[in-house]
């Protein structure tokens, strides 16, 4: 539960107690949103992974407001096919 495959990935970080805080009173719940853990936060990803289990195409980025584009995400799986 929580941020168990995140971290398996390396893809989570813990923050300091007094920014923990500092969501909280503004209003950001984080232990529901995190599944228990209000101080470990993720980093969104998205894999293209082969049937082998390799990764053949990744995209990571810190700043949480970018995402994968879909036509990237659809050229990766056109690649492994």
């Amino acid at each position: 539960m929580g941020a168990t495959v995140s971290q398996s990935y390396g893809l989570s970080f813990v923050i300091p107690t007094e920014l923990a805080a500092l969501y909280e009173r503004r209003g950001h719940d984080l232990i529901r949103r995190n599944g228990g853990d209000g101080r470990t936060l993720v980093i969104p990803a998205t894999y293209v992974i082969r049937q082998s289990g390799s990764i053949s195409w990744s995209f990571v980025d810190s700043d949480h407001t970018r995402r994968a584009e879909p036509r990237d995400i659809i050229a990766a799986l056109d690649a492994i096919r």
